[in-house]
């Protein structure tokens, strides 16, 4: 696995629209018009980031769900965890 350096990554955000980087992670909060689109995204995400091995904070309120995806073993944040972001933005649209 190889970590993303500071001049990839602002050219990894761009692929990624609506991420930030807080201090050790990148966050998005996904808002949804009904509670049960909402629950059905967390739901499909937590399969996903199982089955990667990936332990994001997934939280749920309401009609809206906050993902942060915490750097990784190695330190830094590497092209698994921006590709678990990039698949969170898949389902979203998927369950829309």
């Amino acid at each position: 696995m190889s970590c993303i350096t500071e001049i990839d990554l602002a050219h990894k955000l761009t692929g990624i629209r609506g991420w930030e980087i807080h201090d050790d992670r990148i966050i998005k909060t996904y808002g949804f018009d009904e509670d049960m689109k909402a629950l059905d995204f967390l739901n499909q995400l937590a399969i996903v980031a199982t089955h990667s091995n990936m332990r994001p904070e997934i939280m749920l309120s309401g009609s809206q769900v906050k993902v942060s995806i915490v750097i990784g073993e190695e330190g830094e944040l590497s092209e698994r965890d921006f590709s678990l972001a990039k698949r969170a933005e898949q389902l979203a649209v998927s369950v829309l």
